[in-house]
């Protein structure tokens, strides 16, 4: 068109419905039954990949990009690896401008984001399994039928992998034991010093009924004794009877 500027009530249409109207620098004129919409559906691409915003090249020190990212099926990320962006971009050159996108990382978003900026960045994700959903429209509004997808995988960190998490496990595990070890041994110990001072009683009980009653045999025994005198057989069969005895007294 010559101008944007038009002026007010320069129009004409034709009985055929042929339009014109007037500008400041001109006319302009157009049959709106030749006016059709843009039903081509260009392809629709990843762009680029930025980490911490800087932009990432294949074959880079960080180890995301083998090949193009245009080409690129699924994307690893380490735990902090955590802010990244993905740029796309429709190739329709029919009034770009007017282009719409939307884009869902399923498995994070429940809903799609409607922009009209090509690029989605994410922040601090959960390790984990997601996939971003990218779509897109031309200038006149009609949509690509299916969306791009792009497999994304956040990885955990050292501490949370599931080799630690057994490694966790198993030191609990023989931590629990140790613990249980400790408690049985204990208790085993307090039962075995019980049962030794039970027997200790017992004993003492014993020892002192024999002696009261081995007392009660010598004092008879040295009444014995001194009644016997006058038989040394006697008395040295007593006095060896007592001798036995005494150590028991």
């Amino acid at each position: 068109m010559p101008s944007n500027e038009f002026s007010p009530r320069a129009y004409y249409q034709s009985p055929g419905g042929f339009t014109v109207f007037g500008t400041n620098s001109g006319l302009v004129s157009f049959d709106p039954s030749r006016i059709v919409l843009n039903q081509f559906l260009p392809p629709l691409t990843f762009t680029s990949l930025k980490l911490f915003n800087q932009p990432v090249q294949v074959g880079d020190a960080q180890g995301l990009l083998t090949q193009d990212i245009s080409s690129t099926q699924s994307l690893t990320f380490t735990h902090d690896q955590n802010v990244f962006s993905l740029d796309f971009a429709l190739l329709n050159y029919i009034k770009p401008g007017k282009n719409q996108y939307a884009y869902q990382l399923q498995g994070f978003e429940k809903n799609w984001n409607y922009v009209r900026i090509p690029s989605a960045t994410y922040t601090n994700l959960a390790p984990g399994e997601y996939t971003l959903r990218v779509k897109a429209a031309n200038n006149d509004g009609i949509w690509t039928p299916e969306p791009l997808s792009l497999r994304i995988r956040i990885l955990p960190p050292w501490w949370a992998t599931g080799w630690a998490y057994l490694l966790y496990a198993c030191s609990f595990s023989g931590l629990l034991f140790i613990l249980i070890r400790f408690f049985w041994l204990r208790a085993s110990l307090r039962r075995n010093q019980e049962l030794h001072q039970l027997k200790l009683n017992f004993f003492t009980n014993i020892s002192h009924e024999i002696r009261t009653h081995l007392t009660l045999i010598l004092g008879p025994i040295d009444t014995l004794i001194d009644a016997l005198r006058e038989d040394p057989s006697a008395s040295r069969q007593l006095q060896h009877v007592k001798k036995s005895l005494e150590p028991f007294a």
